[in-house]
């Protein structure tokens, strides 16, 4: 099983460079606007691989159109105007690193962004997957004229193909959410023969997010969790339709297995007759032969 050790956010929202310590039994508990919504929604940003598409922010609430950005949890904006943000300029980390509780093995997934104000949206730098690798708070940041900064996405790319040459392996950098999220799903799948949907895993991890209380396992799991899949009658018919004609093959290869059987069984009879008769001549012949000496010589 994969299990979600730490998450680390560098400028992000009201974060400027902080841990937290996760483990199977963490729960985030705090009153409103202390950033749990906030915390969640870096979540999503890496599950989903910065996919604007299919990010919801603020799901509880029902991601009301007022919901933050990406660009406005990068520049730390918490209400309109100037007062209200944090930083002009951003570059964001959001790693989240897992280790399999299994054989020990850890993965660091994350995203590096950047923001201006000067600019009306963000930029996406990279998708990051580390395997072998448990990136710490201190391999985001460095120290400039005693101010804690992030590192520029170069050095810490450069960085993070270092430490995973270090543990034998190999980075994968992407671009494309699509890729990065497949690519996740296979380091995270449970067993080796896993086959991941990317789509059914979007359509659970958004539906999730809700939070909302169940009151039937069967409905919540038919309707948010299985992927929506009609039954097409025709389709069903086809298939059983050439179920029974296989059926039917099947029936005849038998009757002609038993018929080719009891042939060579027959054939096994005539046989043993035929040496049999061949043996019953042979004497014959011997006896002739014996009886035909012994006249000739009285």
């Amino acid at each position: 099983m994969q299990q979600l050790e730490r998450v680390h956010l560098v400028q992000f929202f009201l974060f400027e460079a902080q841990t937290l310590e996760l483990d199977a039994t963490t729960a985030i508990i705090a009153p409103n606007g202390a950033g749990k919504s906030a915390l969640l929604d870096a979540l999503q940003i890496v599950l989903l691989g910065g996919d604007r598409s299919r990010i919801r922010f603020n799901a509880q609430a029902g991601g009301s159109h007022r919901a933050r950005t990406i660009r406005d949890y990068c520049l730390g904006v918490f209400r309109s105007g100037d007062e209200g943000r944090k930083r002009r300029t951003a570059t964001t980390y959001i790693s989240l690193v897992f280790r399999d509780t299994d054989t020990g093995e850890v993965l660091t997934a994350g995203i590096a962004l950047g923001a201006s104000v000067d600019e009306p949206d963000h930029r996406l730098h990279g998708l990051y997957l580390l395997p072998g690798v448990a990136l710490d708070l201190a391999d985001h940041v460095e120290q400039v004229k005693g101010k804690e900064l992030p590192l520029a996405w170069a050095t810490f790319r450069e960085m993070a193909l270092r430490r995973c040459k270090a543990a034998g392996g190999a980075p994968e950098l992407h671009t494309v959410a699509e890729r990065f999220v497949k690519d996740l799903l296979l380091r995270l799948r449970a067993s080796p023969t896993a086959s991941p949907d990317i789509n059914a895993y979007r359509k659970a991890f958004l539906n999730a997010l809700n939070l909302q209380r169940v009151e039937d396992v069967d409905l919540f799991v038919r309707t948010l969790v299985a992927e929506d899949r009609p039954t097409d009658i025709a389709r069903f018919r086809a298939l059983l339709e050439s179920f029974r004609q296989i059926r039917d093959r099947i029936e005849q290869v038998r009757q002609r297995i038993e018929a080719a059987e009891g042939v060579e069984r027959q054939y096994d009879r005539i046989a043993t007759q035929a040496v049999r008769a061949a043996s019953y001549r042979a004497l014959a012949a011997e006896y002739a032969r014996d009886l035909g000496t012994s006249n000739n010589a009285g």
